[in-house]
């Protein structure tokens, strides 16, 4: 029984370590496998879209989703859902790099552990590699990190139950670069 209880120890915390990689770490790594047939169960933007995680108290607003939406081909958007109206500022990297930006959500708190996961969008035809969130203070700083420069056009909308979506609409981007793996000269055959 003790061993049971340390290995699920361990493996719980290996688990977690690997959820709290930074970003550009994350991004290192091969993508999970796709899963087959599976329908989007989330949240996007508009005022009938619920939120299925537990309700987040009143005051002060909390960021209670993060999402993507690819554009295929067209402008694609991140979308951040707080549960109350929130104020927010787009900020260029403070190192002066163009493929970094960041994005505040003043006086606002990450609702879940879940919602500080990493956004991977990697393999999309956008501008935006991934998005982490992370809570500064009193504010939640969303960190962009960008395949190549580019400039949001940030709006809000509405959304169910009083909340409010800040989506960032992204111009197209290049296409998603495909690896390929040639064989090695000598396994040539003749």
């Amino acid at each position: 029984m003790g061993r049971l209880i340390a290995a699920l120890v361990v493996g719980l915390t290996a688990t977690n370590a690997a959820a709290q990689q930074p970003l550009d770490k994350v991004l290192d790594q091969p993508p999970p496998p796709a899963a087959g047939g599976e329908k989007y169960v989330g949240v996007a933007p508009g005022t009938d879209a619920r939120n299925p995680l537990p309700r987040a108290k009143k005051a002060p607003p909390h960021l209670i989703w993060s999402g993507f939406k690819s554009g295929d081909g067209n402008a694609s958007q991140l979308f951040f859902q707080t549960n109350l109206p929130v104020t927010f500022e787009v900020v260029p990297s403070k190192s002066g790099n163009p493929k970094e930006l960041s994005v505040f959500l003043r006086n606002c708190r990450i609702h879940l552990r879940n919602n500080r996961r990493n956004l991977d969008t990697r393999f999309f035809p956008t501008p935006v590699q991934g998005v982490t969130a992370l809570q500064r203070h009193k504010d939640v700083e969303l960190r962009i990190i960008l395949k190549e420069p580019a400039t949001p056009t940030p709006r809000t909308e509405p959304g169910p139950d009083g909340s409010q979506f800040l989506v960032l609409e992204f111009p197209p981007g290049q296409p998603a670069a495909v690896e390929t793996v040639s064989p090695p000269a000598d396994a040539v055959q003749k």
